[in-house]
Protein backbone atom coordinates (compact mmCIF):
# COMPACT_ATOMS: atom_id res chain seq x y z
CA UNK A 1 0.00 0.00 0.00
CA UNK A 2 1.09 3.62 -1.07
CA UNK A 3 0.37 6.59 1.02
CA UNK A 4 0.42 9.72 -0.94
CA UNK A 5 1.72 12.88 1.18
CA UNK A 6 0.57 16.41 0.05
CA UNK A 7 1.29 19.33 1.63
CA UNK A 8 -1.01 22.24 0.88
CA UNK A 9 -1.28 25.91 1.17
CA UNK A 10 -3.42 28.34 -0.34
CA UNK A 11 -3.67 25.90 -2.75
CA UNK A 12 -7.15 26.52 -4.14
CA UNK A 13 -6.18 27.26 -7.83
CA UNK A 14 -4.99 24.21 -9.18
CA UNK A 15 -6.10 21.41 -6.28
CA UNK A 16 -9.05 19.79 -7.84
CA UNK A 17 -6.71 18.89 -11.27
CA UNK A 18 -4.02 17.26 -9.08
CA UNK A 19 -6.91 15.48 -7.01
CA UNK A 20 -8.60 13.88 -10.10
CA UNK A 21 -5.27 12.96 -11.44
CA UNK A 22 -3.72 11.32 -8.16
CA UNK A 23 -7.28 9.35 -8.06
CA UNK A 24 -7.30 8.46 -12.17
CA UNK A 25 -4.27 6.62 -11.22
CA UNK A 26 -3.98 2.91 -12.62
CA UNK A 27 -2.77 1.68 -9.18
CA UNK A 28 -5.46 2.42 -6.43
CA UNK A 29 -3.88 0.72 -3.60
CA UNK A 30 -3.11 4.13 -1.37
CA UNK A 31 -4.22 6.43 0.51
CA UNK A 32 -4.08 9.99 0.32
CA UNK A 33 -2.93 12.31 3.41
CA UNK A 34 -3.10 16.03 3.07
CA UNK A 35 -1.88 18.38 5.66
CA UNK A 36 -2.95 21.60 5.27
CA UNK A 37 -0.33 24.17 6.45
CA UNK A 38 -2.14 27.16 7.76
CA UNK A 39 -4.55 28.21 4.39
CA UNK A 40 -6.32 31.30 4.15
CA UNK A 41 -8.48 30.72 1.33
CA UNK A 42 -11.01 27.94 0.08
CA UNK A 43 -8.11 24.88 0.02
CA UNK A 44 -9.41 22.98 3.12
CA UNK A 45 -12.96 23.43 1.58
CA UNK A 46 -12.56 22.04 -1.37
CA UNK A 47 -10.27 19.27 0.52
CA UNK A 48 -13.58 18.46 2.06
CA UNK A 49 -16.18 18.75 -0.55
CA UNK A 50 -13.77 16.92 -2.97
CA UNK A 51 -13.54 13.65 0.17
CA UNK A 52 -17.54 13.84 0.39
CA UNK A 53 -17.80 13.33 -3.31
CA UNK A 54 -15.56 9.91 -3.51
CA UNK A 55 -16.90 6.37 -4.09
CA UNK A 56 -14.06 5.68 -0.69
CA UNK A 57 -13.52 8.99 0.87
CA UNK A 58 -11.50 7.10 3.07
CA UNK A 59 -8.99 7.33 0.62
CA UNK A 60 -8.52 11.09 1.85
CA UNK A 61 -7.49 12.00 5.19
CA UNK A 62 -7.14 15.63 5.35
CA UNK A 63 -5.70 17.31 8.58
CA UNK A 64 -5.30 21.07 9.58
CA UNK A 65 -2.23 22.65 11.29
CA UNK A 66 -0.30 25.59 12.06
CA UNK A 67 2.24 26.65 9.27
CA UNK A 68 5.52 24.64 9.35
CA UNK A 69 6.81 25.33 5.92
CA UNK A 70 6.56 22.97 3.42
CA UNK A 71 9.32 21.02 5.08
CA UNK A 72 8.51 20.42 8.58
CA UNK A 73 4.59 19.61 6.88
CA UNK A 74 5.36 16.88 5.11
CA UNK A 75 7.97 16.08 8.06
CA UNK A 76 4.36 15.66 10.41
CA UNK A 77 2.65 13.83 7.00
CA UNK A 78 5.83 11.57 7.20
CA UNK A 79 5.43 10.56 11.06
CA UNK A 80 1.55 10.43 10.84
CA UNK A 81 1.03 8.04 7.96
CA UNK A 82 2.82 4.75 9.87
CA UNK A 83 1.08 1.72 8.32
CA UNK A 84 2.10 1.20 4.44
CA UNK A 85 4.95 0.39 2.29
CA UNK A 86 5.98 2.69 0.01
CA UNK A 87 5.21 7.05 0.12
CA UNK A 88 4.86 8.88 -2.56
CA UNK A 89 5.42 13.13 -2.14
CA UNK A 90 2.61 15.27 -4.27
CA UNK A 91 2.67 19.21 -4.70
CA UNK A 92 -0.58 20.42 -4.64
CA UNK A 93 -0.52 21.94 -8.05
CA UNK A 94 1.28 19.74 -10.71
CA UNK A 95 -0.63 16.97 -12.75
CA UNK A 96 0.04 13.18 -12.10
CA UNK A 97 -0.06 10.81 -15.48
CA UNK A 98 -2.22 7.73 -14.93
CA UNK A 99 1.10 5.17 -14.57
CA UNK A 100 3.12 7.17 -12.12
CA UNK A 101 2.65 4.78 -9.22
CA UNK A 102 2.83 1.71 -11.34
CA UNK A 103 5.58 2.78 -12.73
CA UNK A 104 7.46 3.58 -9.70
CA UNK A 105 6.45 0.20 -7.65
CA UNK A 106 7.13 -2.09 -10.82
CA UNK A 107 11.18 -0.49 -9.73
CA UNK A 108 10.46 -1.46 -5.69
CA UNK A 109 9.59 -4.59 -6.75
CA UNK A 110 13.01 -5.22 -7.94
CA UNK A 111 14.48 -4.17 -4.87
CA UNK A 112 15.95 -5.06 -1.77
CA UNK A 113 13.63 -3.67 0.83
CA UNK A 114 16.04 -3.50 3.99
CA UNK A 115 17.97 -0.88 1.92
CA UNK A 116 17.07 2.68 1.93
CA UNK A 117 15.60 3.53 -1.77
CA UNK A 118 14.16 6.29 -3.68
CA UNK A 119 12.50 6.36 -6.99
CA UNK A 120 12.30 9.26 -9.13
CA UNK A 121 9.99 9.81 -12.11
CA UNK A 122 10.32 11.35 -15.35
CA UNK A 123 8.96 14.85 -15.32
CA UNK A 124 8.65 18.28 -17.22
CA UNK A 125 8.77 21.45 -16.22
CA UNK A 126 5.60 23.23 -17.33
CA UNK A 127 3.81 26.50 -17.96
CA UNK A 128 0.62 27.20 -15.49
CA UNK A 129 -1.32 25.84 -18.90
CA UNK A 130 0.47 23.20 -18.39
CA UNK A 131 2.18 23.60 -21.64
CA UNK A 132 5.84 21.90 -21.70
CA UNK A 133 8.80 24.21 -20.82
CA UNK A 134 11.12 21.58 -20.69
CA UNK A 135 11.84 17.50 -19.63
CA UNK A 136 13.90 17.49 -16.26
CA UNK A 137 17.29 15.78 -17.54
CA UNK A 138 20.46 14.79 -15.33
CA UNK A 139 22.12 14.32 -18.45
CA UNK A 140 24.60 11.60 -17.13
CA UNK A 141 25.34 13.82 -14.07
CA UNK A 142 27.54 11.52 -11.84
CA UNK A 143 25.70 11.96 -8.56
CA UNK A 144 27.25 10.62 -5.55
CA UNK A 145 27.64 11.46 -1.79
CA UNK A 146 29.63 14.36 -2.17
CA UNK A 147 27.69 16.21 -4.21
CA UNK A 148 24.30 15.65 -2.33
CA UNK A 149 26.03 17.84 0.54
CA UNK A 150 25.86 20.69 -2.07
CA UNK A 151 23.27 19.78 -4.80
CA UNK A 152 19.92 18.20 -4.77
CA UNK A 153 19.00 16.48 -8.46
CA UNK A 154 15.71 14.36 -6.52
CA UNK A 155 12.67 16.92 -6.77
CA UNK A 156 10.04 15.74 -3.58
CA UNK A 157 6.81 15.98 -6.13
CA UNK A 158 8.07 13.41 -8.40
CA UNK A 159 9.83 10.67 -5.24
CA UNK A 160 8.69 7.85 -3.86
CA UNK A 161 10.36 5.94 -1.08
CA UNK A 162 10.54 2.55 1.01
CA UNK A 163 9.93 1.85 4.76
CA UNK A 164 13.46 1.83 5.25
CA UNK A 165 14.14 5.14 3.78
CA UNK A 166 11.28 6.37 5.97
CA UNK A 167 12.70 5.30 8.52
CA UNK A 168 16.22 6.60 8.36
CA UNK A 169 15.03 10.12 7.59
CA UNK A 170 12.62 10.35 10.80
CA UNK A 171 15.89 10.24 13.04
CA UNK A 172 16.82 13.45 12.02
CA UNK A 173 15.69 16.97 13.55
CA UNK A 174 12.92 18.84 11.14
CA UNK A 175 14.37 21.81 12.35
CA UNK A 176 17.67 20.95 10.72
CA UNK A 177 16.61 19.73 7.36
CA UNK A 178 16.10 22.59 4.63
CA UNK A 179 14.51 20.47 2.18
CA UNK A 180 13.32 17.16 2.94
CA UNK A 181 14.20 15.95 -0.90
CA UNK A 182 17.65 17.25 -0.28
CA UNK A 183 18.57 15.43 2.66
CA UNK A 184 16.52 12.26 1.50
CA UNK A 185 19.13 11.97 -1.19
CA UNK A 186 22.17 12.71 1.23
CA UNK A 187 20.43 9.26 2.91
CA UNK A 188 20.40 6.98 0.00
CA UNK A 189 24.08 8.42 -2.07
CA UNK A 190 25.33 7.53 1.24
CA UNK A 191 23.72 4.02 2.32
CA UNK A 192 21.13 2.94 -0.03
CA UNK A 193 19.53 2.97 -3.74
CA UNK A 194 17.68 5.44 -6.39
CA UNK A 195 16.50 4.97 -9.67
CA UNK A 196 16.23 8.34 -12.09
CA UNK A 197 12.98 7.22 -14.70
CA UNK A 198 13.48 8.52 -18.36
CA UNK A 199 9.67 7.76 -18.07
CA UNK A 200 7.66 10.99 -17.86
CA UNK A 201 4.85 10.84 -15.60
CA UNK A 202 4.19 14.17 -14.33
CA UNK A 203 4.30 17.95 -15.41
CA UNK A 204 5.64 20.35 -12.42
CA UNK A 205 3.60 23.45 -13.11
CA UNK A 206 5.95 26.40 -12.49
CA UNK A 207 4.17 29.70 -11.59
CA UNK A 208 4.49 32.71 -9.28
CA UNK A 209 2.88 31.07 -6.21
CA UNK A 210 4.63 27.93 -5.97
CA UNK A 211 7.99 27.23 -3.68
CA UNK A 212 9.73 24.71 -5.82
CA UNK A 213 13.45 26.23 -6.69
CA UNK A 214 13.19 25.32 -10.64
CA UNK A 215 15.96 28.55 -11.99
CA UNK A 216 18.09 31.26 -10.90
CA UNK A 217 15.50 34.47 -10.36
CA UNK A 218 13.85 31.80 -7.92
CA UNK A 219 17.03 30.70 -6.04
CA UNK A 220 17.67 34.46 -5.05
CA UNK A 221 16.07 34.39 -1.28
CA UNK A 222 18.02 30.93 -0.84
CA UNK A 223 21.21 33.32 -1.56
CA UNK A 224 19.46 35.82 0.34
CA UNK A 225 19.40 33.36 3.74
CA UNK A 226 22.92 32.56 3.29
CA UNK A 227 24.27 35.72 3.12
CA UNK A 228 22.26 37.09 6.21
CA UNK A 229 23.08 34.04 8.26
CA UNK A 230 20.96 31.06 7.89
CA UNK A 231 24.39 28.74 6.90
CA UNK A 232 21.54 25.69 6.13
CA UNK A 233 24.31 23.61 4.10
CA UNK A 234 26.22 24.09 7.77
CA UNK A 235 23.30 22.82 9.63
CA UNK A 236 22.18 19.95 7.05
CA UNK A 237 26.12 18.63 7.50
CA UNK A 238 25.87 18.65 10.98
CA UNK A 239 22.11 17.16 11.61
CA UNK A 240 23.85 14.23 8.97
CA UNK A 241 26.80 13.92 10.92
CA UNK A 242 25.08 13.77 14.50
CA UNK A 243 22.31 10.80 13.22
CA UNK A 244 24.67 9.20 10.62
CA UNK A 245 27.98 9.97 11.42
CA UNK A 246 29.08 6.84 12.86
CA UNK A 247 27.87 4.65 9.53
CA UNK A 248 29.68 7.05 6.91
CA UNK A 249 32.58 5.41 5.15
CA UNK A 250 35.79 7.13 5.77
CA UNK A 251 35.70 9.52 2.37
CA UNK A 252 32.23 11.03 3.16
CA UNK A 253 32.92 11.79 6.54
CA UNK A 254 35.70 13.70 5.54
CA UNK A 255 33.95 15.58 3.14
CA UNK A 256 30.92 16.23 5.05
CA UNK A 257 33.19 17.91 7.64
CA UNK A 258 34.39 20.39 5.52
CA UNK A 259 31.02 21.74 6.02
CA UNK A 260 31.20 22.04 9.99
CA UNK A 261 32.10 25.62 9.92
CA UNK A 262 32.46 25.68 13.51
CA UNK A 263 35.97 24.79 13.52
CA UNK A 264 39.07 25.39 10.91
CA UNK A 265 36.74 27.66 8.56
CA UNK A 266 39.64 29.21 6.63
CA UNK A 267 41.16 25.61 6.27
CA UNK A 268 37.80 24.25 4.97
CA UNK A 269 37.21 27.09 3.08
CA UNK A 270 40.35 26.55 0.71
CA UNK A 271 40.02 23.01 0.25
CA UNK A 272 36.36 23.03 -0.71
CA UNK A 273 37.07 25.64 -3.39
CA UNK A 274 40.08 24.03 -4.77
CA UNK A 275 38.43 20.49 -4.46
CA UNK A 276 38.96 18.69 -7.79
CA UNK A 277 35.55 17.49 -8.51
CA UNK A 278 32.00 19.11 -8.98
CA UNK A 279 30.22 20.32 -6.25
CA UNK A 280 26.86 21.26 -8.82
CA UNK A 281 25.53 20.01 -12.16
CA UNK A 282 24.75 23.49 -13.21
CA UNK A 283 27.50 25.56 -13.56
CA UNK A 284 26.11 28.60 -12.77
CA UNK A 285 25.33 27.57 -9.53
CA UNK A 286 29.07 25.43 -9.64
CA UNK A 287 30.85 29.03 -9.67
CA UNK A 288 28.37 30.32 -7.08
CA UNK A 289 28.70 27.92 -4.36
CA UNK A 290 32.44 27.85 -4.88
CA UNK A 291 32.36 31.55 -4.58
CA UNK A 292 30.11 30.76 -1.25
CA UNK A 293 32.45 28.84 -0.05
CA UNK A 294 35.37 31.16 -0.59
CA UNK A 295 33.52 33.47 1.67
CA UNK A 296 32.16 30.77 4.61
CA UNK A 297 28.25 30.84 3.73
CA UNK A 298 28.87 26.97 2.47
Amino acid sequence: MINILMSTYNGERYLVEQLDSIFAQTCQDFVLYVRDDGSKDRTVSILKEYRSGLEHPEQLRIMEGDNLGFCGSFFELLRVSGEGDYWAFSDQDDVWYPDKLSHALAWFETQNGEVPALYHSGMIFADENLKEIRKYELNGYDFCFQKSITSSVFYGFSMMINKSLRREFLKCNPKNVFYHDWFMGMIVTAFGTWHFSDQVDAAHRVHGDNTSAVSLASKLPLLKKLLTGDLYYQRQAIEFKRVFGSRLQEKDKRVLELFDLRSHRLRKAVVKVLFPRRWNPRPLEECAIRFLMLIGRV
